[in-house]
C-alpha cells in the first residue's frame, strides 16, 4: 500500500547543521528555530510536521501571559487570538538547497527601508528605534545580531532578559540561545569561541503582519558567516513577535512565531518567499 507523503516544513538549526556537516563544515551552520536532524528526515519524516506544528502553536502558559484567556480564562482576546494567528500562520517552505548560496536573481528586489539606531540599550542592544513596522525590524536584527555573535550563552541569554517581556521565550527555550548552544556542541564552549568567528548580516526582511500599531511581526533573512579553519557562508531566516513596550519595541509574549524561510539573500528562492532588501534611511 501506498504511504502518505509528508508535507515540507520549515528547515531547522540542526537539519541545516548536518548538511553542512556533510560538506566538510562541523560547526558554523544556521541559527533557525526547530530540533530535527537530516537523518530525521530520512528516517521518521513524520517528526518535521510534528515539530512546526508544535512550534508554530502557542503553549497554554504562554497565551495566558500574552492576554490570549482572559481573567476569567475562557475567551480569548481579539487582538492576542490575532497575533497567535498571525504568529502561527505558516510561511513559504523553501528547497533543501535554497539556504546555500547559489546564483543571484535576475528580477529586481524590491526594497523595504529600515532606521538606524539612535542610542544603545540594555545588555548593549542598539534601539532608538521608532514606533513603525520598518523600527521593529530594525530592533529585532539588533537583539538578534547582538545574541548570536556573542559566541556566549550568558551573553545571549543577558540579552534576552533585558528585551523580552513577561509570558514570552524564557533563557532556556527561546531558540536563538538553543540555535547558539546547539552550534557550538559538546566541542566549543564559552570559553574556546574566542577561537572561531561569527558574523550575522541582516541582508533581506519582510513584515509577516501587524496588529494594531503596537505589534509587529517581522523576519529577517540574514548571511550567517562562520569561520574555524575555513568559512562556511549560509542564508538564515528568523522571525519575532515584536511589541512596542515602555518607549521601545521588546520580543512580546507568547509562542514564537512558525519558522521563517531561509534562503541566499537575493536569489529567486528568496524573493519568491517574500523577503525585500533592507536598506537604511
Amino acid at each position: 500500500m501506498a504511504t502518505k507523503s509528508t508535507p515540507p516544513v520549515p528547515w531547522s538549526l540542526r537539519k541545516l547543521r548536518i548538511v553542512a556537516a556533510i560538506g566538510g563544515v562541523v560547526v558554523l551552520c544556521l541559527f533557525v528555530g526547530g530540533v530535527l536532524f537530516l537523518i530525521d528526515t530520512f528516517t521518521s519524516a513524520g517528526h518535521g510536521s510534528d515539530r512546526a506544528q508544535s512550534r508554530s502553536q502557542p503553549s497554554a502558559q504562554s497565551s495566558g501571559v500574552s492576554g490570549s484567556v482572559s481573567a476569567g480564562g475562557t475567551t480569548p482576546s481579539p487582538d492576542a487570538a490575532r497575533q497567535d494567528a498571525l504568529a502561527a500562520k505558516p510561511m513559504k517552505v523553501l528547497s533543501e538547497q535554497a539556504f546555500q548560496p547559489h546564483s543571484l536573481s535576475m528580477q529586481v528586489p524590491g526594497v523595504l527601508t529600515i532606521p538606524r539606531a539612535k542610542s544603545i540599550g540594555p545588555a548593549g542592544v542598539p534601539s532608538g528605534f521608532p514606533h513603525t513596522p520598518s523600527g521593529a525590524l530594525a530592533q529585532m536584527a539588533a537583539i538578534d545580531q547582538t545574541a548570536l555573535q556573542s559566541k556566549q550563552l550568558v551573553l545571549a541569554r543577558a540579552v534576552l532578559a533585558a528585551w523580552a517581556m513577561p509570558g514570552g521565550p524564557s533563557p532556556q527555550s527561546w531558540s536563538r540561545v538553543v540555535d547558539l548552544r546547539d552550534t557550538m556542541g559538546p566541542t566549543l564552549s564559552d570559553g574556546s569561541a574566542a577561537s572561531w568567528a561569527l558574523t550575522f548580516t541582516p541582508i533581506m526582511g519582510q513584515i509577516k503582519g501587524t496588529v494594531e500599531p503596537d505589534f509587529v511581526l517581522p523576519c529577517v533573512d540574514y548571511e550567517l558567516d562562520g569561520t574555524i579553519a575555513t568559512t562556511a557562508r549560509v542564508g538564515v531566516g528568523l522571525c519575532a513577535r515584536m511589541v512596542w513596550h515602555a518607549g521601545r519595541w521588546m520580543i512580546g509574549p507568547g509562542a514564537e512565531p512558525y519558522p521563517a524561510p531561509s534562503a541566499w539573500p537575493d536569489t529567486d528562492d528568496a524573493i519568491s518567499a517574500g523577503y525585500l532588501d533592507l536598506r537604511h534611511q
